[in-house]
């Protein structure tokens, strides 16, 4: 099984703590704890006639990364803030401009750009629906609470999860989440799903 503590911290937020630090709610299915945090990040995703600006941190093949991120209901744009950890040097300051103003320059690649992220968001969003069915969800035996969570905000109601062996994928994009390799994906997708979406001021 594999612990999904980030999962439920970010991704549910107030709706998934107890009213109670001492008393979790785990009188109800697990899975309706799941259901609620993947119906909600469908919202964060799709965010209808809605605005968003938040800064994250990501460490992938272009490094260690902070990114002020700006998502509307016709697309998004990056600008790095950050890497490892430290403020942009003047050089790339620079060369992080240059790559925006040359984004304005080609319209034509930006409306690519987006058409890919509109597809991305589509496959998300329909993998997200079906991992409610797709996995087992229990109750993490001795609910273990993040250090860093605020006590004032309640306990975590932290959750396991496991392929379903009764559920059949209705198509290929679904067959991701069977097998060994879900466990894998599922990480992933609630690992994105549990990123931080912070208003800047």
């Amino acid at each position: 099984m594999v612990v999904c503590v980030a999962f439920l911290a970010h991704a549910v937020s107030a709706a998934a703590v107890s009213d109670s630090p001492s008393e979790p709610k785990l009188t109800e299915p697990a899975r309706n704890w799941a259901l609620e945090a993947l119906n909600n990040e469908v919202l964060l995703i799709q965010h209808p006639d809605s605005y968003l600006r938040y800064k994250y941190h990501v460490v992938d093949e272009k490094g260690d990364q902070t990114r002020d991120q700006i998502e509307t209901p016709e697309g998004s744009v990056a600008r790095v803030v950050q890497r490892d950890g430290r403020p942009l040097t003047a050089e790339e300051d620079a060369a992080e401009r240059s790559r925006l103003s040359a984004i304005l320059q080609d319209p034509s690649g930006f409306a690519r750009h987006i058409k890919r992220e509109q597809d991305n968001k589509k496959m998300g969003v329909r993998l997200i629906r079906q991992m409610a069915d797709a996995f087992v969800w229990s109750y993490t035996s001795g609910q273990p609470q993040k250090s860093t969570w605020p006590a004032t905000s309640g306990d975590l109601v932290v959750i396991d999860f496991k392929p379903n062996p009764k559920w059949s994928p209705p198509d290929m994009e679904a067959a991701t989440l069977t097998g060994v390799g879900s466990l894998a994906l599922a990480c992933w997708l609630l690992l994105v799903m549990a990123r931080s979406r912070r208003a800047l001021a």
